[in-house]
Order: structure tokens, then C-alpha cells, then sequence
């Protein structure tokens, strides 16, 4: 019998550091709580290939930067409800056939967002990077989110939304909260 060999693909997933001692154990759950109203039971990913298309992009090198970016914005944003405000982005190689388009909202699209509706195992993660401590710059966080409709605020205490109006008129942008960043590579021990 023949078996055609399936070839893997290249995604990012970002997080909050509260979540990694569950996935170096575990993996990734979809059964987890939800930071958007608009989505399902899946694991929301980054597509290497999907954003080169979307972007369009002249290289692979630049397609992976693109996707370990958007990942790490999206690990901002789960820092809103963290207690260990460190962001988490997993590379993951996954068949490429098991995914699907991000329809969870207008937005997505089109720009290299999809899903998985199944967990990740640990040995489909291939490398985890982990950045500073950004608990200085949760209320900007915040205030990105504020005015987003599908963003959850349903469970920020008064005084977060009052920091985060605060922080709205700051003057802090994307690349300020890049050069705060240092990225360390996290061990990922296979299961036995």
C-alpha cells in the first residue's frame, strides 16, 4: 500500500505566559476561554504561507517575521487578562490541509488568520520564544481594545477600563513596545 507523505506547514500562535506550563505539558487546547466574543472552539493561527500570499511578500524570510509579528500582537492582547505579562508565540507545523480560513469575523479574512478546530499537540509545536516582562504597558494593551466590538472587556475590573481610557491618549506606538522587547528560546521537551 502507498501512503502519500503530507507536508507540513509553518504557523504562529500567540499567547500570555500564564498558559505555558499547560502546553509545554499539554499542548494547546481550543477548549480554552475566549479573549473575542466572535470566537468558536478552534485555535487561532498565523499562516506562513497565507500571509506571503496576503501580503505579498518576495520572501519566506519576510513571511516568517510577518507571522511571528502578528502572533505576538495577538499575545499582547491575551497579556490583558494575564498575571505573568510575558508574551508566548509557538511556531507549529501543522498539515496544512487540517486548517481553515478565519471567518470568526469580517476582518480576518484574507489576511493570513485560520484555525484549527482540534488541540495541538506538544510534539507539533517546533520552537517557543517568550519575551520580556511587558506588565509596565498593560493598560496600553487595554486601550487598544477598548473600542474593539469583539474584543471580551466583560471581565476588566472599573479601575483597568479607567488605566485604559488613561492610556489611550499615551503616545505609545507599535515600535516602542518592540524595542521593549527580548525574546528567549524555551526548552520543548517531547513527551516520552
Amino acid at each position: 500500500m502507498t501512503t502519500l507523505a503530507t507536508t507540513k506547514k509553518v504557523f504562529y500562535h500567540g499567547t500570555s505566559a500564564d498558559n505555558l506550563p499547560s502546553i509545554l505539558k499539554h499542548g494547546l487546547s481550543c477548549n480554552e476561554n475566549k479573549l473575542w466574543h466572535c470566537s468558536n472552539d478552534d485555535i487561532y493561527l498565523w499562516s506562513v504561507n497565507a500571509i506571503k500570499d496576503a501580503e505579498q511578500l518576495d520572501t519566506d524570510e519576510e513571511a516568517l517575521d510577518y507571522a511571528f509579528r502578528m502572533a505576538n500582537e495577538s499575545g499582547q492582547i491575551a497579556c490583558i487578562y494575564s498575571k505573568d505579562c510575558r508574551v508566548v508565540v509557538l511556531k507549529i507545523e501543522l498539515d496544512e490541509s487540517e486548517v481553515s480560513i478565519d471567518q470568526s469575523c469580517e476582518n480576518m479574512e484574507g489576511r493570513g488568520a485560520v484555525c484549527i478546530n482540534r488541540d495541538i499537540t506538544i510534539d507539533e509545536i517546533v520552537e517557543i520564544k517568550i519575551s520580556t516582562d511587558l506588565s509596565l504597558i498593560k493598560a496600553y494593551f487595554i486601550a487598544l481594545m477598548l473600542n474593539n466590538d469583539y474584543f471580551n472587556t466583560d471581565d476588566l475590573t472599573p479601575i483597568e477600563l479607567k488605566i485604559g481610557k488613561a492610556f489611550s491618549q499615551a503616545e505609545i506606538y507599535p515600535e516602542d513596545v518592540d524595542d521593549m522587547i527580548e525574546w528567549e528560546d524555551i526548552e520543548i521537551l517531547q513527551p516520552a
